[in-house]
C-alpha cells in the first residue's frame, strides 16, 4: 500500500466514529510497510556480506603469494582490511535491522532510531567505497601492467582518470541499494508525524 493511500485512510479514520479501531489498523499497516522496507535492506546487506566473504580468499591468496610484487601485496592487504572493516559494519547494521520491530518502543521511535543509525552506516559505507574503489582500479591495472617498464605509472594514471567515475558510481550504487529505501522510511516517519 502506498503512502498516499495510508494518508487517505488516516483522514477517513479521523472523520469516522470508529477512529480508535482505524488508527490501530493504520499503525499496523505502517508497521508492516516499514518491515517490508527493512526486509529489502536486510537482503541488500546480506548480498554485500556474501560478496565481501567471496573477496577475502582472493585477496588473502595474493597477499601470501611469494612471487607477487611487494607493492601489490601491500595494496591487497589494505583492501582486505577495508573489506573486513565493512563486514563488521554490515554485521552491526544487520543486527539492528533484525532487532527492528522487536522492541517495546513505539513504531515512531523505532523508525527514528533506525533512520539515524542507517544514515550513519550509509555515510561510513560511502567513504569506505570512495577509498576502496580507486584502490581496486589501481590494483587491477597494476596487476595487469606491473611487468611493463612504466607499469606503476600507467596504473596510477588509470586510477586517477577513474576517480570522477568512481565518485558518480559509488553515489548511484549506494542510492540504488540503500538510499531509496531510507527515503521511504523517512517518508513513512513524516506521515506518522503528520498524523500525530
Amino acid at each position: 500500500m502506498e503512502l498516499d493511500d495510508l494518508k487517505n485512510i488516516w483522514q477517513q479514520a479521523q472523520n469516522s466514529p470508529q477512529t480508535s479501531f482505524d488508527a490501530e489498523q493504520i499503525m499496523l499497516m505502517a508497521r508492516q510497510k516499514s518491515l517490508n522496507i527493512v526486509d529489502k535492506l536486510k537482503r541488500n546487506i546480506m548480498i554485500e556480506i556474501w560478496v565481501g566473504l567471496v573477496c577475502i580468499p582472493f585477496l588473502g591468496y595474493y597477499i601470501f603469494q611469494a612471487n607477487e610484487p611487494s607493492q601489490f601485496r601491500l595494496y591487497a592487504g589494505i583492501g582486505l582490511i577495508l573489506i573486513v572493516t565493512l563486514l563488521f559494519s554490515f554485521y552491526g547494521v544487520l543486527k539492528k535491522l533484525n532487532a527492528f520491530g522487536q522492541s517495546d518502543l513505539s513504531l515512531k521511535v523505532s523508525l527514528q532510531n533506525l533512520i539515524l543509525q542507517f544514515k550513519q552506516f550509509i555515510k561510513l559505507y560511502y567513504y569506505v567505497n570512495l577509498l576502496l574503489t580507486p584502490i581496486s582500479f589501481f590494483l587491477g591495472a597494476y596487476y595487469g601492467l606491473h611487468t611493463l617498464v612504466n607499469g606503476l605509472k600507467i596504473a596510477s594514471i588509470i586510477a586517477l582518470i577513474g576517480l570522477p567515475f568512481v565518485y558518480f558510481f559509488v553515489k548511484s550504487y549506494i542510492r540504488k541499494l540503500y538510499g531509496k529505501h531510507l527515503d521511504r522510511l523517512q517518508i513513512l516517519l513524516e506521515e506518522l508525524d503528520e498524523q500525530g
